[in-house]
């Protein structure tokens, strides 16, 4: 299964990840944190943006907040090699399994274009959309993603 990624990536995704990695990742309470994420996504239940976003921080020693991660993905002198989207095609080239590829009707990370293109160059890939779900498939529409994947999961 590939979950809303493909070879290519629109650079207004790629930016808009980009600049969420770099945003400000200290909060003086949990509920900063959450207004932070709310505003960021506006498409996803409270109750599961709220659980994602409390459930993802760590007090500091400072008594402020912050995510729990990696610290070298938000480091801003780290160098992001772009991927080569030819070493990626060729890559889906050799896929045969069976393979579900499950897209957001809004996302701008995955556009139709490619993903099409994917079900074309993998031998057994069937694309699913989710509606009213962007990138984070998952967490905007759970119901949505979770409808749309186990038809695939239990065959």
């Amino acid at each position: 299964m590939i979950v809303d990624i493909g070879p290519e990536v629109p650079a207004r995704g790629s930016t808009r990840i980009r600049q969420g990695a770099l945003a400000n990742d200290i909060f003086d309470t949990p509920e900063d944190a959450y207004g932070v994420a709310r505003a960021g996504n506006a498409r996803a239940p409270e109750s599961e943006l709220r659980h994602r976003t409390l459930n993802g921080l760590m007090l500091r020693d400072d008594g402020r907040w912050t995510y729990r991660y990696d610290r070298a993905l938000r480091d801003p002198e780290r160098p992001r090699p772009q991927p080569d989207a030819a070493v990626h095609w060729a890559m889906l080239e050799r896929i045969k399994t069976p393979t579900l590829l499950v897209r957001g009707a809004e996302s701008d990370v995955l556009d139709v274009e490619v993903a099409q293109k994917m079900t074309e160059v993998m031998a057994n890939c069937q694309l699913v959309t989710v509606l009213e779900a962007g990138h984070s498939i998952p967490l905007d529409n759970p119901q949505g993603f979770i409808a749309a994947v186990r038809p695939f999961l239990v065959e």
